[in-house]
């Protein structure tokens, strides 16, 4: 009997029990192709060419896959997942140059089949080395250049999403090295899936996920060292070290260029925390200002998104408000030290308000002479003080409308005219308190 008519009387036979398994209990079904795949090892040690080679491949390929299926025992299971890939891989070789193309398409869409569910299988390994491990080595086993590509798009997805998980934990450093890691399996699909336009196109995507991942990552690295930096600068305030001052604002500085225009909640952040050195140990508040009013622009532009109660956040509106406080103060006291220059300007029209305060029409009268309003068409109704149409409670109200310093412009009318004006509201306030 040739070698080729054993491989194919053994292949025949293994064939018969395979199939026999289908409908079987698992338990029945395990032992069915296990004795299946032993037959096909002897077609697979008997093959006389590249034609038996193929064929003798696939079929352990296939029962490999199928066998795992069954086995409830996790290394088990990896073991012949990783034994699939590789008869999996030598039925294409084989078949390249033995094989016509109706028999290697199916090859490969099983053998996409079969990836997809290694893939799949491979999302029930909690421990992440073990599954980047697996599915490295099924990539690695994989021959064909697109299913390789596809293994190796895989592994790249569960380190990329492995580190997207870490960072939410706020595990930066491990963050950092997954995305490290993805490079060499997008390198590898790019290498091998160049052709394939779905897999060209994926790797740009990971390209600029990992990086931009890459950069938050690096960014809260920055921070967290600037932060470690400046409490150790205020543990020691008595020695200020002005050198390590600076360094902590070039740390910050870093985590700001790291996420501009690609995380624009940790860019708020960093400018938070660079105003507080600004503001807390260099003094210079111009540059507190600066970088909290940033702060608070990029918080506004991620609305309805709210940061009401992240520190940072408080940090910088609480600076803000005392800011603009400490404005408000300083302008108050300007204008009091000016407005107690004016007044002594104004002494002498003062006393007289005064010495006519006592008669309320010769006190309308004389302010409309002396101290005509600005507005022209404002002018004293000397009806309403005599005579039959005698209101003087309507004519304090009318004056107070045109003397109330609320209603005047400083910027056009003077500073002089409104601190007389206020003046003069006083006095016809008392009178008009009398006639209510």
């Amino acid at each position: 009997m040739s070698s080729k008519t054993i491989s194919s009387e053994w292949r025949k036979k293994g064939n018969e029990i395979y199939l026999s398994a289908a409908n079987l209990l698992p338990t029945l079904r395990k032992q069915r192709i296990q004795q299946a795949i032993h037959i096909y090892l002897n077609a697979f040690q008997t093959q006389a060419n590249n034609d038996e080679l193929s064929s003798a491949a696939k079929n352990l390929a296939m029962a490999s896959w199928r066998l795992a299926e069954v086995l409830e025992e996790k290394y088990a299971h990896i073991y012949q997942l990783k034994e699939s890939a590789r008869y999996f891989s030598i039925a294409y070789n084989a078949g390249l140059s033995s094989k016509a193309q109706s028999w290697i398409e199916p090859l490969l869409t099983s053998t996409r089949q079969f990836i997809e569910d290694a893939i799949q299988y491979s999302l029930n390994l909690s421990n992440f080395k073990e599954r980047s491990k697996f599915l490295y080595e099924i990539g690695a086993a994989i021959s064909e250049e697109n299913l390789k590509a596809f293994c190796f798009l895989s592994l790249a997805d569960a380190t990329f999403k492995a580190g997207v998980s870490e960072l939410a934990k706020g595990k930066y450093k491990e963050c950092l090295a997954l995305m490290h890691e993805c490079y060499q399996p997008v390198e590898e699909a790019r290498r091998y899936g160049h052709c394939d336009p779905f897999v060209t196109t994926e790797v740009a995507v990971y390209e600029g996920d990992i990086f931009l991942h890459q950069c938050t990552a690096e960014s809260i690295q920055a921070r967290s060292t600037g932060d470690d930096l400046f409490s150790s600068v205020l543990r020691d305030e008595d020695n200020l070290n002005v050198d390590m001052i600076w360094e902590v604002v070039d740390w910050y500085k870093q985590s700001i260029l790291l996420t501009r225009e690609k995380d624009v909640e940790f860019e708020a952040i960093g400018h938070s925390r660079l105003g507080r050195v600004y503001d807390q140990v260099l003094k210079l508040k111009f540059k507190a200002k600066e970088n909290f009013m940033r702060c608070l622009e990029l918080v506004n532009s991620l609305y309805p998104r709210v940061f009401t109660s992240e520190k940072w956040y408080q940090e910088a509106t609480e600076a803000l408000n005392r800011y603009q406080q400490e404005t408000v103060r300083k302008e108050e006291e300007a204008w009091s030290a000016e407005k107690n220059e004016i007044l002594l300007e104004l002494k002498e029209d003062i006393k007289k308000l005064e010495e006519l305060s006592e008669n309320v029409e010769d006190l309308l009268r004389h302010i409309y002479k002396t101290h005509p309003p600005k507005n022209k068409n404002q002018k004293l109704n000397e009806s309403l003080l005599s005579g039959e149409n005698r209101n003087v409670k309507k004519a304090l109200r009318e004056s107070l409308l045109h003397y109330h310093p609320d209603r005047l412009k400083a910027k056009d009318l003077g500073k002089k005219w409104v601190v007389l004006c206020e003046e003069i509201t006083k006095y016809l306030n008392r009178k008009y308190e009398v006639y209510k």
